[in-house]
């Protein structure tokens, strides 16, 4: 059965400490998928310009032919689209990494598209889950808008998708060059009673039988031989039913995943809940 559990929260300080190593983790794959996408343009800027060359030889030559100026046109098209493709990229990853890192330390309540709020932290989030192969799933109405406290909630997000790229991932895999991708989903919606739910979900190895009724309480870790705090899931828990005046339920079976549900008010106490879509 799921467990809802009423945890002491973390010390203060910890739960700093927490927050500076899962920021640590997080900086590497940002700057990995940044230099991807710079050196995908670099390259195609590079034959953009062998091309300008080449065809700057062929007309001082009188060697410009029409099938090759076409040609010349139709190879530098493709290359433009390279660059622009990787630099929209490029421009998306470090808007979602700007937006949650102002929602990150952004204490007053405010309206929130969920579904694209979503999006932007797990893009932003692409470095906890640089070394564990995975696909992610995100379904919520569009228009789907709460008030909350967005740095809280992006909070609890950070912490769940670092807590599956620790622990998600099998130990013993079919090929080390062949790793099972774990699915991560995201589901969200208004309840009948007028507030929200956030599912959230992977197919990994499950939380351990002996760790599942303690998983809310700090400190409580199966890796704390690989650097686990046994934090993030504490975190998650404080800020939920604290600050966001919520609930949270766990379900897990080993082998099966693990499932986080939440409900949240539509607006946090003393407030009018919104509606409609945020512009």
């Amino acid at each position: 059965m799921p467990q809802d559990r009423s945890a002491a929260p973390p010390d203060d300080r910890d739960t700093d400490l927490h927050r500076l190593a899962m920021l640590g983790r997080l900086i590497p794959g940002i700057a990995h998928e940044i230099n991807t996408l710079l050196g995908v343009i670099g390259t195609a800027a590079s034959h953009l310009s062998r091309l300008r060359r080449d065809l700057h030889e062929r007309f001082d030559a009188d060697g410009l032919t029409r099938t090759g100026l076409g040609r010349y046109l139709d190879d530098a098209r493709r290359a433009e689209d390279i660059i622009l493709i990787n630099l929209d990229r490029a421009s998306d990853l470090v808007s979602s990494i700007k937006h949650v890192s102002v929602a990150h330390n952004h204490t007053d309540q405010q309206h929130l598209n969920v579904h694209r709020f979503l999006e932007e932290v797990t893009r932003s989030a692409r470095g906890l889950l640089h070394d564990c192969p995975h696909q992610l799933h995100i379904g919520c109405p569009d228009d789907l808008v709460v008030e909350t406290l967005p740095g809280a909630l992006a909070s609890i997000l950070l912490n769940l998708l670092a807590n599956t790229a620790r622990h998600a991932q099998p130990e013993h895999l079919p090929s080390a060059q062949d790793p099972r991708s774990i699915m991560i989903t995201l589901t969200a919606g208004p309840t009948a009673e007028g507030g929200w739910t956030l599912v959230y979900s992977d197919d990994g190895k499950g939380i351990p039988p002996a760790l599942r009724s303690t998983a809310f309480e700090p400190y409580v870790t199966s890796c704390r031989d690989n650097g686990g705090s046994g934090l993030g899931l504490a975190i998650v828990h404080d800020l939920t039913t604290g600050r966001l005046a919520g609930s949270v339920r766990l379900s897990s079976q080993p082998g099966q995943g693990t499932t986080f549900h939440f409900t949240f008010p539509r607006a946090l106490p003393g407030r009018v809940p919104p509606f409609g879509r945020v512009p």
